[in-house]
């Protein structure tokens, strides 16, 4: 098997286009291995079905979790991390910094978070600022315009907007800093 997650973005995109749907659920928290001694001595490894001697046994198939076995995370938890956001950013018209925000939460408004973006031209950092925070009630979408640098957009490269949803401040649960959503955008332009 080796992947807990497969197609996860799919299954997510068809439960939240339709009401009645639910799932999507995690098959593997964690990978399930123990450490056992290297047979000359010298130091230990991660062992899972068939390193005792078991047959038959399931292979790597009990090792296809969100998090290793000594709970560091996989690449599949950040994208439950990603697929599981709440706050949604979709582009409305990108090269004009047009993006709609939807908030995905049932009793949380978006007041008490910051909108940042970010400009990147060929992965390096250009420019970005704050939004601020926006009055955007559960189960709501809005607007925003991102005031994009037009003159520093003709440059040659490839131009990435990125949008982050952040706890400003620390919370019982998280940071100050925490991120809670993102995404990401190309910008076209005409060479």
């Amino acid at each position: 098997m080796g992947n807990s997650l497969g197609n996860f973005q799919d299954y997510w995109d068809v439960i939240e286009a339709h009401d009645l749907l639910q799932g999507g659920c995690i098959w593997e928290w964690c990978d399930l291995a123990i450490l056992k001694a290297l047979p000359d001595g010298s130091g230990q490894y991660l062992a899972y079905g068939g390193d005792f001697g078991d047959v038959p046994n399931d292979g790597n198939f009990c090792c296809d979790g969100l998090v290793r076995p000594d709970r560091r995370p996989n690449p599949s938890l950040y994208e439950v991390r990603k697929v599981h956001q709440n706050v949604k950013f979709i582009p409305v018209d990108v090269n004009s910094g047009r993006i709609r925000v939807i908030n995905g939460f049932f009793f949380t408004d978006l007041r008490h978070f910051e909108i940042r973006w970010e400009l990147r031209k060929d992965g390096e950092i250009v420019c970005g600022a704050s939004l601020g925070s926006i009055e955007l009630t559960a189960q709501q979408t809005c607007e925003l315009s991102i005031p994009l640098p037009e003159d520093r957009l003709r440059e040659p490269g490839e131009w990435v907007l990125i949008l982050s949803l952040i706890a400003p401040s620390a919370t019982l649960w998280a940071p100050a800093g925490h991120e809670l959503a993102w995404d990401q955008f190309l910008i076209q332009r005409d060479p």
